[in-house]
């Protein structure tokens, strides 16, 4: 995970004059969709456009009975909130085919101001004889913010993740997935992935920016001497 943490620390100062915010973000691309497959069956669901999202896809089954495949996501999408939940389950008895899911949030977005922003998450993978994998990436100037939770053997692994910053001028990409994959063997296998996150994007009003342009300036002068 790298960010600019000179950039993090001046936002807290220019934010702590000011508690009223714009929302910043111009919404580019959407995608959301959540899927199942089991074999050559496959079943999803799927958005392309900013707002609500709730949907989720069930082959076999219910979880945790097998064979099943099971994908869900609860997401929204606005110029000053991505955030939402995404669960996928798949579990596999002896003789069954493969078994996936799938669920994927992904927006890409523009800002053409300084603009704040304060986040949390948490990520889950749990298996049994199986794989699961979630992961948050926020890409695009100065900015490369990365978490995953992986698991390919009889393990759980809880990764919980928070930061806040500035995010410079310019364009960025952001995906979230969380997926799930069984293969049936003598003993069954299980596999559990989920995603949960909120990115709050906002810019300080006038009097706040120009604090946040007085520290910038006094950081700069401590440097030089």
């Amino acid at each position: 995970m790298q960010i600019n943490r000179t950039a993090t620390v001046i936002f807290g100062v220019a934010m702590a004059a000011s508690t009223q915010a714009f929302a910043q973000a111009d919404i580019d691309f959407v995608l959301r969709e959540v899927s199942a497959s089991a074999g050559n069956t496959l079943d999803s669901a799927d958005g392309n456009t900013p707002g609500l999202f709730n949907s989720q896809v069930l082959l076999g089954g219910n979880p945790p009975l097998a064979p099943s495949a099971f994908a869900s996501q609860a997401s929204q999408v606005t110029p000053a909130f991505l955030g939402g939940t995404g669960n996928t389950e798949a579990h596999g008895g002896p003789v069954d085919p493969a078994l996936d899911a799938l669920s994927i949030y992904r927006v890409d977005f523009t800002i053409t101001q300084l603009t704040g922003f304060t986040l949390a998450g948490l990520l889950t993978s749990s298996t049994e004889g199986a794989f699961g994998f979630a992961s948050f990436s926020l890409t695009g100037p100065g900015t490369n913010l990365y978490f995953e939770s992986i698991t390919d053997d009889p393990s759980t692994a809880i990764v919980p993740f928070a930061d806040f910053g500035v995010l410079p001028i310019g364009s960025y990409s952001l995906l979230v997935l969380s997926t799930a994959d069984s293969v049936g063997d003598t003993g069954g296998t299980d596999a559990l992935s989920s995603f949960q996150f909120d990115l709050n994007l906002a810019v300080p009003e006038p009097s706040g920016l120009i604090l946040l342009a007085g520290a910038v300036a006094g950081g700069l002068l401590r440097r030089r001497r």
